[in-house]
C-alpha cells in the first residue's frame, strides 16, 4: 500500500537522521579529521578551520600519507583510531538503518506524499459532491 510504504520510508529517514545528529561517536571522529586537517594545513589559510564540507570526506581515500606508500590517510585515521579510541570505530552499530535509509529517495518520498494528497483532495471533492446530490 502506498501510504504503508511512505510510512515506512519517511519514518527510516527520519530515525536515521535523528540518530546522526545524537551521535556522540561520530561527532569525536568528525573533530579527529578536523583536527588532523587543520594539522597538516597549519600555517596555510586552510589551517584552523573550524568545519569542513562533508564532500571532504570522500577525499580521505585519496589523501595518501606520502608518495612511497598505499597508506591513505582515511587509513591513517582508521589506525588512530584504533590505537586511542577503539570505542570510536563501532560508529556503524549506531546505525541499523542507515544501509535502508541511503537507498530511499527524498524525491520519491515527496512524489508519493503528493499522490497521497491529490488523491485526499479527490476524495474530498467527491464527498462533496455526494453530499449535495443528496440535498
Amino acid at each position: 500500500d502506498c501510504a504503508d510504504e511512505l510510512d515506512k520510508d519517511s519514518n527510516c529517514v527520519i530515525e536515521t537522521s535523528e540518530a546522526l545528529k545524537k551521535s556522540e561517536r561520530l561527532k569525536k571522529m568528525l573533530n579527529i579529521i578536523l583536527e588532523l586537517g587543520n594539522k597538516m594545513n597549519m600555517g596555510s589559510f586552510r589551517g584552523g578551520a573550524r568545519g569542513f564540507k562533508l564532500s571532504t570526506l570522500l577525499r580521505l581515500t585519496e589523501t595518501k600519507a606520502n608518495k612511497d606508500t598505499k597508506v591513505t590517510l582515511l587509513n591513517y585515521i582508521v589506525r588512530i583510531l584504533y590505537d586511542q579510541q577503539p570505542d570510536t570505530l563501532k560508529l556503524p552499530e549506531e546505525f541499523p538503518l542507515l544501509k535502508e535509509a541511503t537507498k530511499i529517495s527524498t524525491r520519491t518520498i515527496d512524489e508519493e506524499y503528493n499522490k497521497l494528497k491529490g488523491g485526499l483532495v479527490l476524495i474530498k471533492n467527491n464527498l462533496r459532491s455526494a453530499e449535495k446530490t443528496e440535498d
